[in-house]
C-alpha cells in the first residue's frame, strides 16, 4: 500500500497540513497515516490542553479520546474514508522517524510555520532535522494554494536527485495540470571548473565561464521541453556574478509567489558546474513559499 505521512498538531500550521494531505490523498491514491506526538516533557501540559479543546471529561484515556476527536474531524471532511490515526509519546523528529520507517511513505507532509523576519527557522528545529534524517519526499507546507496547485517552479541543478524531483512533477501535472517553470541559476559561487583547470588556463574569465554554463544548461533545459512539447512549460536560465543561489532564489521565489516550489537535495553526482547545493533550510528560512523537497 502506497502510504502518506501527516505529523500533526494542535496548530494552525498542522490543520493546513491535513487539509492538504487529505486532498493528495485523494488525488494520488495515497493511504493517509496521522501521527500525533506528545512531547514527554509537556505530556500533562497538552494532554490537559487537549481536554479542554475538546471537552473530554470521561474516564476513557484522555489520549484515545483525543484519537477519536481527530479521526471524526478527518472523516467530517469527507475527503477520505481510508486512513490511520497513531498517537506517540516522545521525542518528535525520532517518533517520526520510526513511524516513517514502519510504514516508508511515499511522501511526508509537514505543516511549517510562516516565516517571520524576526523568528527564523532555527537549523535545529523539527523540520531542519526531518530534512536532514528522513530519506523520504517532505512538502513543507507554508499556505494553502499548495493544496492544489497551479503554478510551480521547479529548481532543477541535474542531479540525479533533481531527476527523481522531476518525476514529482509530472505526477503533480497530470493531477492539477499545472504551469511549470524550470529554473537554474549560474553563480560567481558555482565550481565552473576545477582547480587543475584553473591552474592550466590561469588567463580565463570568470564572465565568459558563467555564460558558457548558461548557454549549457539552457541546452539541457530544452531538452525537457522537447520531451513535452504539449505541456505549460517554460525554461529559465539566470547568472548571478555577486549573489549565492539560495539568496538569489530567496529573492525570486518573493517576487513570483508560487503555489510550491519542487527541489532536490542533491548528492553531489549532477555536474559540477552545474550544482546549486542544498539550499532547503536556507530557502524556508527565507521565502514563504510551499516546498516538496525530494531526497536521494
Amino acid at each position: 500500500m502506497n502510504n502518506l505521512l501527516i505529523p500533526c498538531n494542535l496548530e494552525d500550521n498542522s490543520k493546513r497540513a491535513i487539509k492538504v494531505g487529505l486532498q493528495w490523498a485523494a488525488s494520488f491514491s495515497l493511504s493517509p497515516v496521522f501521527l500525533h506526538v506528545i512531547s514527554s516533557s509537556k505530556r500533562r501540559e497538552l494532554v490537559k490542553k487537549a481536554a479542554g479543546i475538546f471537552g473530554i471529561n470521561s474516564d476513557k484515556s484522555k489520549i484515545e479520546l483525543l484519537r477519536d476527536k481527530v479521526e471524526n474531524e478527518i472523516l467530517a471532511s469527507g475527503a477520505i474514508k481510508d486512513f490511520k490515526v497513531i498517537i506517540e509519546e516522545g521525542d518528535p523528529v525520532q517518533k517520526i522517524c520510526d513511524v516513517a520507517d514502519q510504514y516508508k511513505p511515499d511522501l511526508i507532509i509537514l505543516g511549517t510555520r510562516e516565516r517571520d523576519s524576526l523568528i527564523p527557522l532555527k537549523s535545529s528545529g523539527t523540520t531542519a532535522k526531518l530534512f536532514s534524517q528522513i530519506p523520504y519526499p517532505i512538502l513543507a507546507v507554508r499556505d494553502i494554494f499548495s493544496e492544489s496547485p497551479k503554478r510551480i517552479i521547479y529548481l532543477c541543478d541535474f542531479s540525479s536527485t533533481s531527476v527523481k524531483a522531476w518525476h514529482w512533477i509530472k505526477k503533480l501535472d497530470r493531477v492539477f495540470h499545472c504551469e511549470v517553470e524550470i529554473f537554474h541559476i549560474v553563480t560567481s559561487h558555482t565550481q565552473l571548473v576545477d582547480d587543475d583547470w584553473k591552474k592550466a588556463h590561469p588567463d580565463y574569465e570568470t564572465d565568459l565561464l558563467l555564460e558558457n554554463a548558461k548557454s549549457e544548461a539552457l541546452a539541457e533545459i530544452q531538452k525537457i521541453l522537447d520531451a513535452n512539447p504539449k505541456k505549460d512549460y517554460k525554461g529559465v536560465v539566470e547568472v548571478s556574478r555577486d549573489k549565492h543561489a539560495g539568496e538569489f532564489i530567496a529573492e525570486k521565489l518573493k517576487r513570483d509567489r508560487p503555489h510550491l516550489v519542487v527541489m532536490g537535495t542533491h548528492d553531489h553526482s549532477g555536474l559540477k558546474k552545474w550544482t546549486l547545493g542544498s539550499n532547503a533550510n536556507y530557502l524556508l528560512n527565507k521565502s514563504d513559499c510551499s516546498f516538496l523537497i525530494v531526497k536521494t
